[in-house]
């Protein structure tokens, strides 16, 4: 009987509704070090579970409602326009026994939170769906967070309006007052032509640091 017991247990752990291990990209717990598709198209059909994890780290309070529990983040682009999400959460439950509340979520264009794209505040309970809607700038990266309300856990799905895969152009021509190379020593006074599909460019600067060793 207790074997019994025992496979019946170890059946009912292994066909629980966690869908973590199976989200490719899988989130991440701090909006810096997120995962980013390369195209909102990308997103459509994505499954996955917010985390378990007591992880406050989402743009909450959404509009003056809701705190973070346990967040999850994924970073994607965009072709720019107007676009929608439709969020589907099945299987919410409460790790800590509590009353099943839902989920909250929102898109922002930075990781302090700011640049909000549209911020669902009222909890989504434990089955249904969601639709919402924002103008997006083309090739900027966005930042999408879910949180459990009251530390909840849900299955989602989500489906996007109004996509495409984004074209990336090649980078334009580095224009500079000082012959090239550009960046010899210092690099100032110079620009970069900007595409003509009109994506917002974003350029990361490395330092170089030269060390010579003594023998």
């Amino acid at each position: 009987m207790k074997k019994r017991n025992l496979s019946f247990l170890l059946l009912v752990l292994i066909s629980m509704p966690y869908l973590n291990s199976q989200c490719k990209p899988p989130g991440s717990d701090i909006c810096e070090k997120v995962p980013v598709l390369c195209s909102l198209d990308d997103f459509n059909g994505y499954t996955c579970a917010n985390t378990t994890e007591n992880n406050p780290t989402a743009c909450l309070p959404c509009q003056g409602t809701g705190a973070p529990h346990n967040s999850s983040w994924w970073g994607f682009v965009t072709d720019g326009g107007r676009k929608s999400f439709t969020i589907k959460f099945s299987n919410c439950f409460n790790p800590s026994g509590g009353i099943v509340a839902g989920v909250q979520f929102g898109v922002v264009g930075l990781c302090d939170c700011s640049e909000p794209v549209f911020c669902e505040k009222n909890c989504v309970a434990s089955g249904g769906s969601v639709t919402v809607s924002g103008d997006f700038i083309p090739c900027k990266t966005y930042y999408f967070w879910i949180d459990g309300c009251s530390g909840d856990v849900c299955n989602f799905t989500i489906s996007t309006g109004g996509s495409k895969p984004d074209t990336l152009l090649s980078l334009g021509n580095i224009v500079s007052s000082i012959p090239n190379p550009i960046c010899k020593g210092c690099c100032s006074d110079f620009s970069v032509e900007l595409p003509t599909n009109g994506c917002l460019p974003e350029y990361v600067g490395h330092l170089m640091v030269k060390t010579l060793l003594k023998l």
